[in-house]
């Protein structure tokens, strides 16, 4: 099993998919990536995606930019529970999960956890933020590192060089998932 690296956050349009792009394009075709979905509403299973099967503008589309590859694991926590271990023993690829509950399933070797300034933690969430190794408060800052807490605009890093965060991220990805 590859080692792995999760982001989770407080709620949906915090940053999430932004900072799985982010480490993605540093890494290109290095990640496997996957979205975690625990409800049922999209139906239950595993699929590899592609630009074909993906939402455009949705989470799996972006992450194909510079993925591996890219998985849409779908259900219930207790199908997940009950198959994601296995499936994830197989692939031997780093791999970078979108999705709080994965960390209940399989721990990872590095987690993000990130929430928007002045945005409210769901209650489901608010039990992985003291789990996370990093916090990434997504707001109107230049990156700034304080502890385990990350203060950045993701939005922005997308577009504009920073080399202090790619410096950060980098030396994580060094130094917790290629080792």
């Amino acid at each position: 099993m590859g080692k792995i690296v999760l982001i989770g956050g407080s709620q949906s349009n915090v940053g999430k998919t932004t900072l799985i792009r982010l480490i993605l394009r540093e890494y290109p075709k290095m990640f496997v990536a996957l979205k975690i979905t625990n409800n049922e509403r999209h139906g239950i299973g595993f699929t590899e995606e592609t630009y074909a099967t993906s939402i455009p503008n949705k989470d799996t589309y972006f992450f194909l930019e510079h993925a591996k590859k890219v998985f849409w694991a779908r259900g219930n926590v207790e199908y997940l529970t009950g198959n994601l271990p296995k499936y994830i023993k197989t692939i031997i690829d780093p791999i970078i999960v979108e999705g709080n509950v994965f960390f209940d399933i399989v721990k990872p070797d590095l987690f993000f956890f990130v929430e928007r300034e002045g945005f409210e933690i769901k209650e489901s969430a608010k039990k992985y933020k003291d789990l996370a190794n990093y916090v990434v408060i997504n707001g109107n800052y230049s990156f700034k590192l304080e502890n385990n807490v990350i203060y950045a605009n993701l939005d922005r890093l997308l577009t504009a060089e920073d080399k202090e965060f790619r410096n950060f991220i980098n030396a994580k990805i060094r130094e917790v998932i290629l080792t």
